[in-house]
């Protein structure tokens, strides 16, 4: 297995081996959910969670779905 990581940033020569911190990746993913049209900002969990629904057909609701 190589020991490269798996978020690393690219740049316009290609990986540079570094890798992204958690709070880049939480910012790339709420840039993601405005670009798909979502007002509120979406996390990780909400992706865990709706991948969880559709896995099994229930659903749990909890403070976050308030």
């Amino acid at each position: 297995m190589l020991r490269v990581p798996f978020f690393q940033i690219v740049s316009a020569d290609g990986p540079t081996g570094k890798i992204y911190g958690a709070s880049s990746f939480s910012n790339r993913t709420v840039d993601l959910g405005h670009r798909a049209g979502y007002e509120e900002n979406i996390g990780i969990h909400d992706i865990r969670r709706e991948a969880l629904v559709k896995a099994d057909g229930k659903f749990l609701w909890t403070k976050h779905n308030r």
